[in-house]
């Protein structure tokens, strides 16, 4: 579950700790060869999104390709979207169907569904190694890094702005 517009921004680097932790328990819990087998990076055409895209076919493809990209071969994501405080929601349960619910305001900025996609496909795969932090902060935070670490970082952040009237970010 993902943060959208939620309170101040705190500049520099206060998860750094919990960052750190969650790349500790990545290493743990994956070998290096395993590391190895992603890619460096999710190809910014396989997740591109425009506005004369389908909404629905759009965000399935760019949900499978997630889904490829993190190596989850059996994993199939339902998309849809529904007007709700986070920017977005997945159903963990056993699989090999999840539900991924996308904020309403994806349907207007499409270009950030990439970036959702890519922290709530994580939450499935961080589901299915059976790692996850305690407390929702430190997990939102172990599923970016996560993310990050494994070739998704560029989405994150460039879903990420900030202004003098708004912020929004896919995640913490």
């Amino acid at each position: 579950m993902g943060v959208a517009n939620d309170g101040p921004v705190e500049h520099g680097y206060p998860h750094l700790e919990t960052v750190r932790a969650a790349i500790t328990a990545l290493w743990k819990r994956l070998s290096y060869d395993t590391v190895q087998t992603f890619a460096a990076s999710v190809a910014p055409a396989d997740v591109a999104f425009c506005d004369t895209d389908d909404l629905h076919l759009g965000a399935q493809r760019v949900a499978r390709e997630m889904v490829r990209h993190y190596r989850l071969p059996d994993a199939r994501m339902i998309v849809g979207f529904r007007d709700m405080t986070h920017a977005a929601n997945v159903e963990l349960a056993a699989g090999p169907e999840y539900f991924v619910e996308l904020n309403d305001r994806f349907r207007t900025h499409r270009r950030d569904i990439g970036a959702a996609l890519a922290h709530e496909v994580m939450h499935v795969y961080l589901h299915r190694l059976g790692l996850s932090f305690p407390g929702t902060r430190d997990n939102e935070i172990l599923t970016d890094t996560a993310a990050t670490y494994l070739g998704a970082g560029w989405l994150l952040l460039d879903a990420y702005r900030e202004d003098a009237a708004s912020r929004r970010s896919s995640g913490i």
